[in-house]
């Protein structure tokens, strides 16, 4: 296998540029190509230590060895982004603003009456309660949703202001479209994923066809 067609491979598959390094090193949880005199040695470094996977005598050998050992952990990847549940925020947002209105409407609604006529009410610490609870709910629904909405505004920034975007006609689409893409993959990674939900020109190779009709 020839350096291009194993950069095309790592594209199609959505490897991250983290994972490997065709330098050598030793930064941790990184499958690593290393020339030592006539051979080039495949090994995964963790914790310090190398763990040779393959001693090959040509450099196309070892990237057969280096694309074999990463294809495997993504096929493990793939198979946990099946079993993992979708993390959207949109139930979670949904079921907080309904529970959260309800029991500050209970509250709201029992102080009023309280304060008509405090023998046809529950006692004021009841409305407290409740309307505390409200918030409660309220209060991570509207946080979340800020934070979704700064990812998304410094996802499209650094978009619009990444140079290798100025290909896209319609630029400012493209970047939604693109922001799209990334949060619907993220939705499906596990918590300790070493993917991120922020722009980068990997996510742009990634999905470089579907943003093709922005062109």
């Amino acid at each position: 296998m020839t350096l291009p067609e194993l950069e095309q491979k790592f594209i199609n598959a959505k490897v991250p540029a983290d994972m490997y390094s065709l330098n050598g090193g030793m930064k941790n949880g990184t499958y690593c190509i290393e020339q030592t005199g006539n051979e080039w040695c495949v090994y995964y470094a963790s914790g310090g230590k190398k763990t040779v996977l393959a001693t090959v005598d040509s450099l196309e050998a070892a990237y057969d060895s280096l694309w074999n050992a990463i294809s495997v952990k993504q096929e493990f990847h793939n198979l946990a982004r099946i079993a993992n549940h979708k993390r959207s925020w949109t139930s979670f947002w949904v079921s907080g603003i309904l529970f959260g209105l309800v029991f500050a409407g209970m509250g709201a609604m029992n102080l009023f009456i309280y304060m008509d006529d405090p023998t046809k009410a529950a006692p004021l610490p009841v409305s407290v309660f409740f309307m505390f609870m409200g918030l409660c709910l309220l209060g991570p629904v509207a946080g979340t949703m800020a934070y979704m909405n700064i990812k998304k505004k410094s996802f499209i920034y650094d978009f619009m202001n990444d140079e290798m975007t100025e290909v896209y006609s319609k630029r400012e689409e493209a970047s939604k479209a693109h922001w799209k893409l990334v949060k619907h993959f993220m939705e499906r990674e596990t918590l300790w994923s070493k993917y991120k939900l922020k722009y980068s020109r990997e996510w742009l190779m990634w999905y470089s066809e579907e943003l093709e009709k922005y062109l």
